[in-house]
């Protein structure tokens, strides 16, 4: 009898005993019981996971997977120092590329400037030229001067004699209403 008592109270401590596991707040673990409980009233709903020794990996294992985060890593690094040269180099090629540019953009007006120089230089000439000429043919033929001058002064008064008839031909018409505006 005192057999089966101490079997029943075996029993009843065994079933009553907290069985390993891990409460769990959302995504992680908890860390502790406040944060337990602040979950709790924030969200009504707390896991409990028990943990089961098949679950466990072995340090081979853990050390297994550790190294092939590690080689991953490496080769990411290794991948993103390549583009990074690279990108370097494209970056400066293409500033070696606008450097020339602009040194093409800049001979290329200076020569420009050279000949809209030179093309006015010629064009000053020749008007000297032509004056010397007038000059000389004035002083030859005097007569020949002075009519230019009257010329000058003779196509004046048609302009005005045009812009009168324009005007007296304008004078009876009505002026455009602007704000008769059609939808």
């Amino acid at each position: 009898m005192r057999n089966l008592l101490f079997i029943f109270i075996f029993f009843a401590f065994s079933s009553c005993s907290n069985p390993k596991g891990v409460y769990w707040c959302g995504d992680h673990a908890c860390i502790n019981k406040k944060e337990r409980m602040l979950y709790f009233k924030n969200n009504l709903i707390v896991e409990k996971r028990d943990i089961k020794k098949e679950n466990k990996l072995t340090k081979s294992e853990i050390d297994i997977i550790e190294k092939k985060i590690k080689d991953e890593e490496k080769s990411k690094n290794l991948n993103d120092k390549k583009a990074k040269k690279i990108s370097k180099k494209k970056e400066k090629a293409l500033i070696k590329e606008e450097k020339r540019r602009l040194k093409e953009a800049k001979l290329y007006e200076k020569r420009r400037l050279k000949e809209e120089k030179k093309r006015l230089k010629n064009i000053e000439k020749e008007k000297k030229k032509r004056i010397k000429k007038k000059k000389k043919k004035c002083k030859k033929n005097e007569k020949n001067c002075n009519v230019k001058k009257f010329s000058v002064l003779k196509d004046n008064n048609n302009f005005n004699k045009i812009k009168d008839s324009i005007t007296n031909k304008n004078a009876g018409k009505k002026y455009p209403d602007i704000n008769d505006v059609k939808r």
